[in-house]
Formats: structure tokens, C-alpha cells, sequence
């Protein structure tokens, strides 16, 4: 029979427990440095734990810092020249810089990125691994009560528990560590009573809650009197502040010259043919003789019509409207513009995951604080940012349909390659075809309203596009096959659109059918399932279990067990949860099947991946949406994505290259398609094997991404 104190059993766990304390000792010190907390790996001495997390900070870091120092420098082959008067916005410092220079900057800053950003999704990945099996309690032993365990529901519901209680990033029972203590003694066993240490009740209570910490491992999770909940407990920043840190980041580059393509003089140049009476979808820049806007486009752009959207259009000539003859107030506007549908987008993202830690520090990395988004979508002042905020927030709001399917038409309406991210919300209300129906009429009526204002001419643009082929793209060395054997009289474009179409097919149907067949939670908004739960009620909190188990006679030792502590609480204050989230839960997985950001992210993902004509800023509308499904490898397939076509196009400009260089451009792009081609064969694959190892769920279980 083991030694007892005060409701405190000395076994062989507690002495290991107390043996280790040492070990711990370098990883307090360094939490009281740091401002983000240890994880758990690095307590325990591990060498991934300790170092992974931090270099994955910093690399992340630097590469944000090295993507705001190549605009501050100014004009080179990275930042196109912007004339006007230099105290108009954007700002830099107009160093002219050594075009070697600018270029290694890009480099370091896509390398770091993308590393940083890998290693720290998988830190995260394991790391939520880790907690959830130590999570998992151990067989039930002799006097140990059931209602000691807590659903997962409990926790997950974002209300804080008992002081002490042991989190858990994944799916799976957890104990409170207080009531862990107490159900550890054996039947019969005498412990010294409160009165025998002459203890107070709040000094007992805090006894009780110092030897729960000390048995759980050194818990990060603050919570009874002090009612907070530590967000990362990983080794990784807090979500909180990747957040705030990407926000900050792409306001501060609204007010730096963009960089990285030419992109954004075209827009300038649209908008200015529509307020000086010119239809963008039948003129080029070529068409503005001596106009100070037209003039600025580059090569092989200026015979070129617009291809984007009428609310594309319609807020470039805002920006045109407000910057007037002056180029750098047009680009200034436009950056504005994009740098705000970022940071919403962000912020909406971060709403809607806020209750598990784990996802919501996840989310920030994919999206907020994500360096190579920031470096393409922010710095490069791409349109897509403004497609992607409105597909995002459509997602979140599908459970009002007119004014999803309205935020779905203005995504289209800006970029029509955003409309496969419509099919999911299709998928998801085909049982419910006249929610289908008014969200249908309401995107398509926004769709027609603008293309019926601009004209035919804008549709005949972009089937025009559709058939090109980017150097990047592995479907040009399939070009490059036909020639050499069938013959160079035909660019093949037909049998490549053909093929492309074919290999999204299979790529969606791979993605999809892992999907189906895994038993993790899927979407992080509500209406999904928020900690692997899937009713409304058990998403707050009040499952039947917390409401029985605060009349188990077990918890009445301390009056509530932790379940029923958290169905206290959640009647008290969280009724108008379970009122919204019941809503939520007749749109998604009540009905059964594929939730409508499952299949918007393998859509867009296969599209990505499969289409002929593809560019680094593509990928952005893929990791938006990866931001509202559960973790899985198929991040660090897109990641990677990310980082090879980003390396592909550095820069993505013709004018101001360097001669020496290119060799990046004639050598290193058509190279680079060969691993594109590889990953995507990858993909295949994965999904394929794991697909295979996962078993067929229930049908109320979500799917993960």
C-alpha cells in the first residue's frame, strides 16, 4: 500500500514526477524568458522540443522582416519604380540597392518562410499528439470513479474548468488532475484530515491545486480563480500574437512599395481606362499613349486586356478615381484596399477557431502569420487576397444563405477561379434544396449584375486565359513531350486542358475519399465540429453526461466533477451558444457527409496542384481554406507548393532583371516543374495509403483535410 499525505499518494509516478524536476528546471527558466511557453517536448529534455519550436519562430520571423526590408529599400528587380512625388504614399527609402542583393533577400526570405513554416506545423502536429496520448487516462483503477473523466465535449467547449485540470489539443477523455488525486487512493485508506495540517480551506484548496499541477507534469492551463486558459503551450508563440504580428505586418507593408511582380501597375492601368472611358477587357495599357498610369506597365503585359472580375474592375477604378494622375496614391489605395481584406480575413479565421488552442494557433500560421502569404498576397498586391476574404467569410456565414451566396457571387465577381469553393456549400445543402436554391440565386444574381454591366467582352477574356500554360507548370514539359513526338505544329492546348481536368479529378477524388473515410473533426466553424463533437449541445458543453455527473455521488466530494462544473457554467452563460450552435448543427454533419470547407479545400487544393496555368499567389486561396479544416499532411503538401513556385518566379517580372541571372528564369523555372509534378504524384499517393488505413467513421463523424 503505497504512503499517503493529504490527499496526495507517494507512488513509483509521483517519485518519476519529482525525480524529473531538474530536467525541468531549464525549461522554467527559459519560459520566464521567452514569451511563449515551453512545450512539453522541451520539458522532457527533447532535442526537438527544445530548439525546433524557437528556430521555426525566428525563421518565420526573419523572413516577415526580410519581406518588409526589400520594399523599405525601394525601387530594384524585386519593386517596380513608382513615379510621383516622393511624400506621397507608398514610402521606402530608395537605396537603390544592388539588384543581387534585392534578389538574395527574396531568396532568404521564401527559404525561411517555408521552413520555418513546416517545422512549425509539425511541432504543432506532434506536439498535439503527444498531449492527446497523455491525455488518454490509463485503465480505470480500483476506486477510481468513472465520472472522473471528462468528456472531451467539456473541454473543448472553451469554458474554463476546475483550477488544475489537464488540457488536451485532441480528441479523447480527459482527467481532472485534482480528482485524479483523490481517486488514486485505495478503498479503505486513511488520509490526514484538513484539520490535522491545521489548514485553512483556501489554503487547501491551494494545496490541492500545487499538487495537481505537480502530477500533471507542470500543466501550462491556468483556470478556477485565476480564469484564464493558456492558448500554446507548444514552445510555438500564442496564436494571439501571430495574429496581432501578421496584422501588423501587412499594415506596415500597405505603406511600402509592392514587390515581387508587376502585377499591380496593370490593375492601376484598368482602373484608370475605366474613369477615362475605356472598356479594360477590350484595350491594353499599349492603348494610353503618354498617360502617366498606362505608361508604367510592364513587358509583355501592355497588349493585354483584364482578365478579372467587374468587382475587381469596379474597385481598381475606385483607387484610379481617388488617386487620380498620380500613380503611387492609385497603388497606395490598392494596397490599402488588399492589405484590409487580409488582415478580416484573418481576424474572421481567428473568431471562429479561438476555442481550441491548438487550431487557432494553426490557423495563424497557415493565414495571419503565414511569411510567404505576406510575401505574395500583401507585399505583391495580388486581387486574389479580396477573392479569398469573401470566399472565407461565405464559408462562415453559409449558415444565412442569401447573404452566403451574395459574399460567394463577389468572390466569383473577382476572380472566377474562386467559384470552386461555391461547390462546397452546394455539396453540403444537396439535401436541402431550397436552402440551395436561394443561396444559388442570390451568387448567381451578383455574378450576372456585374458581368451585365461590363459587357460580354469580360467572359470572352477569360476563356481566353484558360487555355494558357505557365513555364512553372509541370503540363509544360507534357507540351514540351507532344512537340518532340507528335510534332511542333500545335501547342496541344485542347489535350492538356483535357488532361489537367482529368488529374484534378483524380487528385479531388483522393483528397476526398480520405476525407470521407477519417474520423477527426473537420470544419472549425460552427456548424462544424468544434472538438471533434457534433451537436450544439455537446459543442457548449451541455451534454447529458455534465448534468448527470453533478449528482454522482463521486462528485459530490467537491460538489461538481469537472464535466459537471463546465454544464454549471455553460447554464449560466453560455445558453445563447447552444441557441446559435444548434443552428450551425442541422447544416453540416447532421445530415451526414463531406461539410462544405472539407470539399472547398479539396477542390481547391486538386485545383492548384492540376491546373496548367499556376502561380506562387494561387496557393493562397488553398491555405485559406486549409485554415478551416482539421491538421494533416496535406498542409505541408501546399506549403511546399508554395515554396517551389515561389522559388520559380523570383522575381515574377521580366523589366529590370539582372543578365547574369537569367539563368533563374531560362534554367531553374522549367527544373522546378519536375518537383511539382513529384509533389503532386505525392499527393496521390499519401491520400491513397491513408485512405486505405482509416476505417469507415460514423456517420456523425467529421472529416479532416
Amino acid at each position: 500500500m503505497p504512503r499517503v499525505c493529504w490527499n496526495f499518494p507517494v507512488t513509483s509516478e509521483t517519485r518519476r514526477e519529482r525525480a524529473q524536476g531538474p530536467v525541468r528546471a531549464p525549461a522554467r527558466a527559459l519560459a520566464r524568458v521567452l514569451p511563449w511557453r515551453p512545450s512539453s517536448g522541451l520539458s522532457r529534455g527533447r532535442s526537438w522540443g527544445r530548439f525546433a519550436p524557437i528556430a521555426a519562430t525566428v525563421a518565420i520571423g526573419a523572413s516577415i522582416l526580410l519581406t518588409i526590408a526589400i520594399g523599405l529599400l525601394g525601387s530594384s528587380p524585386m519593386v517596380p519604380a513608382l513615379a510621383g512625388p516622393g511624400w506621397q504614399p507608398p514610402y521606402s527609402l530608395d537605396a537603390q540597392p544592388a539588384p543581387h542583393l534585392t534578389i538574395a533577400l527574396a531568396v532568404a526570405a521564401i527559404v525561411l518562410g517555408g521552413v520555418g513554416l513546416l517545422v512549425a506545423l509539425a511541432v504543432l502536429r506532434s506536439a498535439v499528439r503527444a498531449d492527446s496520448r497523455a491525455s488518454t487516462p490509463s485503465p480505470t483503477a480500483p476506486g477510481r470513479a468513472a465520472a472522473d473523466v471528462e468528456p472531451s465535449g467539456a473541454a473543448d467547449s472553451g469554458l474554463p474548468g476546475r483550477a488544475g485540470s489537464l488540457p488536451s489539443a485532441g480528441p479523447g477523455p480527459r482527467l481532472s488532475a485534482t480528482a485524479d488525486i483523490r481517486s488514486q487512493r485505495a478503498p479503505g485508506e486513511r488520509t490526514e484530515a484538513p484539520g490535522e495540517r491545521g489548514e485553512t480551506p483556501g489554503e487547501r484548496e491551494g494545496t490541492e491545486e500545487r499538487r495537481a499541477d505537480a502530477l500533471g507534469g507542470g500543466s501550462n492551463v491556468l483556470g478556477g480563480r485565476w480564469g484564464v486558459l493558456s492558448e500554446c503551450r507548444w514552445g510555438l508563440p500564442s496564436a494571439r500574437l501571430l495574429v496581432l504580428i501578421g496584422c501588423l505586418a501587412a499594415a506596415v507593408l500597405a505603406f511600402l512599395p509592392p514587390s515581387g511582380s508587376g502585377d499591380h501597375l496593370n490593375y492601376a492601368a484598368y482602373g484608370r481606362m475605366v474613369t477615362l472611358g475605356l472598356n479594360p477587357y477590350t484595350h491594353g495599357a499599349v492603348d494610353l499613349p503618354g498617360d502617366p498610369i498606362a505608361d508604367a506597365v510592364e513587358e509583355p503585359w501592355r497588349e493585354e486586356s483584364s482578365v478579372y472580375g467587374p468587382v475587381a474592375t469596379a474597385l481598381q477604378a475606385v483607387a484610379s478615381w481617388i488617386g487620380g494622375d498620380s500613380l503611387r496614391l492609385t497603388i497606395f489605395v490598392l494596397a490599402l484596399l488588399n492589405s484590409a481584406a487580409f488582415i478580416v480575413t484573418g481576424l474572421l479565421i481567428d473568431r471562429f477557431t479561438r476555442d481550441d488552442p491548438a487550431r487557432r494557433l494553426r490557423a495563424a500560421l497557415l493565414w495571419t502569420a503565414n511569411p510567404l502569404l505576406l510575401y505574395h498576397l500583401v507585399a505583391g498586391l495580388h486581387v486574389d487576397t479580396l477573392a479569398i476574404a469573401c470566399m472565407v467569410a461565405a464559408l462562415l456565414a453559409r449558415s444565412r444563405p442569401v447573404g452566403a451566396g451574395a459574399l460567394l457571387g463577389l468572390g466569383v465577381a473577382i476572380k472566377v477561379n474562386a467559384g470552386l469553393v461555391a461547390l462546397g456549400p452546394a455539396w453540403e445543402l444537396r439535401r436541402r434544396p431550397l436552402r440551395l436554391a436561394v443561396m444559388a440565386a442570390c451568387a448567381l444574381a451578383v455574378v450576372v449584375m456585374g458581368y451585365a454591366i461590363v459587357g460580354p467582352e469580360a467572359i470572352t477574356t477569360v476563356t481566353r486565359t484558360s487555355k494558357s500554360i505557365s513555364h512553372a507548370s509541370f503540363w509544360k514539359l507534357v507540351q514540351g513531350w507532344f512537340q518532340a513526338v507528335v510534332g511542333t505544329g500545335s501547342a496541344y492546348r485542347g489535350e492538356i486542358q483535357i488532361g489537367s481536368l482529368l488529374v484534378l479529378v483524380l487528385v479531388a477524388w483522393s483528397l476526398l475519399r480520405w476525407a470521407s473515410r477519417s474520423g477527426q473533426a473537420s470544419s472549425l466553424i460552427p456548424g462544424g465540429q468544434v472538438g471533434g463533437l457534433t451537436s450544439a449541445g455537446e459543442a457548449s458543453g451541455l451534454t447529458s453526461a455534465g448534468r448527470e455527473s453533478s449528482l454522482n455521488p463521486v462528485g459530490q466530494m467537491s460538489g461538481l466533477t469537472p464535466a459537471g462544473l463546465t454544464s454549471h457554467v455553460a447554464d449560466r452563460v453560455g445558453k445563447g451558444t447552444s441557441r446559435v450552435g444548434s443552428r450551425w448543427a442541422r447544416l453540416g454533419t447532421a445530415q451526414g457527409g463531406l461539410e462544405a470547407p472539407v470539399v472547398a479545400a479539396g477542390l481547391v487544393v486538386a485545383y492548384v496542384f492540376a491546373t496548367p496555368y499556376i502561380l506562387p499567389w494561387y496557393d493562397g486561396l488553398a491555405l485559406g481554406m486549409l485554415a478551416l479544416v482539421t491538421a494533416s499532411a496535406v498542409d505541408g503538401f501546399v506549403v511546399a507548393h508554395l515554396v517551389v513556385l515561389s522559388l520559380a518566379y523570383l522575381p515574377a517580372r521580366v523589366e529590370g532583371q539582372p543578365a547574369d541571372l537569367e539563368w533563374l528564369r531560362s534554367v531553374l523555372r522549367p527544373q522546378l516543374a519536375w518537383v511539382l509534378l513529384a509533389l503532386t504524384v505525392a499527393l496521390v499517393v499519401w491520400a491513397w495509403r491513408a485512405a486505405k488505413r482509416e476505417r469507415t467513421p460514423p456517420a456523425s463523424a467529421g472529416r479532416p483535410l
